[in-house]
């Protein structure tokens, strides 16, 4: 690997975290202690939620919030269909139907409109997509809520210190929602997640979830299972917390120069960032472009490749990938992003030369790509 190879992420671990996981080693108290709890609280003020559970994964954090709301066999659930798939499994892991609905042309989030239009009799729950750090626009979400009866589940699982126009805070719209803490994500514990929620009832129940169904020592009230998130990865995510803002503050300023240097191949058509509505503010847990119709989004990255710039698709269509086939059906934006987004590099101590080097290299690949066209 070349000293000069740009990375598509990297996280943001010093010696602080270092610190934090010496002093739980020391303690002796590994599980259940004070880190999570502290942890936990600091979510849920962030948040603007009532409860924080923290739990093994951002996927324990859906599965978990599944089973809260007892989704089953028969249960249908609309799933955003450009989304990684991670909602998916956790619904087909409940014995219950994902449904894909399209996400909106702008900002990729899930559509509204399409999302009314999928509900049928069968239709319990919902799941919003706060796609690559921008926040929903969830009073759409929740009005459809209201009228056809559903559960939110608000995958903020990039979106941690983000808001959308309204103020609604990443992790703070729906019956529960989610964070993931993947070492991809802005705020990593290595791995790691939270499911956020108001409702009393339902925190005691992925409370009781996610340590085998015990609503107290030894006292089993429930089937459960095992998602525990250790006081390790607890108190590396208490640090991160503390620098959060930093750590937004120098995304968007990243994010800004990309748009900046970008602005050309935006204006000629080349290329369209996500819209960002006004008002709402982004986390940037990824930067990602759809590349124009007709470019090949291979040769492309080959090209980035080569000037040792690491890139990747945005995600994915889930429906597009082979364990849920059965589910496909027509989703023109889903699969336009599915086959043509391009996640750019963006992390924590990325240099202004950096995206020099990444916007050139862009610029000449779509250059080569419309020669050989």
């Amino acid at each position: 690997m070349s000293a000069d190879r740009i990375p598509l992420a990297r996280p943001a671990l010093g010696e602080a975290e270092l610190a934090a996981v010496r002093a739980v080693i020391g303690s002796g108290r590994l599980v259940n202690g004070p880190r999570a709890e502290q942890f936990e609280d600091m979510l849920a003020k962030l948040c603007g939620r009532r409860h924080a559970v923290a739990v093994a994964s951002g996927t324990s954090a859906l599965e978990l919030s599944f089973w809260a709301l007892e989704i089953g066999p028969g249960d249908e659930v609309l799933i955003p269909a450009f989304v990684f798939p991670a909602a998916a499994h956790a619904v087909v892991a409940r014995g219950a139907t994902p449904v894909p609905v399209d996400v909106d042309a702008g900002d990729w989030n899930l559509d509204p409109a399409a999302a009314r239009a999928a509900v049928t009799e069968h239709t319990r729950a919902c799941v919003g997509i706060d796609q690559f750090g921008l926040v929903t626009e969830s009073a759409p979400l929740e009005q459809l809520a209201r009228d056809a009866g559903l559960r939110i589940i608000g995958d903020s699982a990039c979106a941690i210190g983000g808001s959308n126009s309204t103020g609604v805070a990443g992790g703070g719209y729906g019956a529960l929602s989610i964070l993931s803490f993947h070492p991809r994500k802005l705020v990593t514990t290595g791995e790691g997640g939270c499911v956020l929620t108001d409702d009393d009832d339902l925190a005691a129940a992925v409370r009781q979830l996610r340590n085998l169904g015990q609503a107290g020592p030894g006292q089993f009230a429930r089937i459960g299972t095992n998602a525990r998130l250790s006081e390790i990865e607890a108190a590396i995510g208490c640090v991160q917390l503390g620098r959060l803002d930093a750590l937004l503050a120098e995304r968007r300023l990243l994010a800004d120069g990309y748009l900046e240097r970008l602005a050309p191949l935006a204006n000629s058509g080349r290329i369209s960032p996500q819209h960002v509505p006004a008002g709402a503010l982004h986390s940037y847990q990824t930067f990602v472009v759809l590349l124009a119709q007709g470019v090949d989004r291979d040769a492309v990255r080959a090209a980035l490749h080569r000037a040792d710039i690491e890139s990747g698709p945005g995600t994915y269509a889930f429906t597009r990938l082979e364990p849920f086939s059965a589910f496909a059906r027509p989703m023109p934006v889903s699969d336009a992003l599915h086959d043509r987004s391009l996640a750019l590099p963006l992390y924590s101590g990325m240099r202004s030369g950096e995206l020099d080097r990444v916007a050139v290299a862009l610029t000449e690949a779509l250059a080569s790509s419309e020669t050989l066209a």
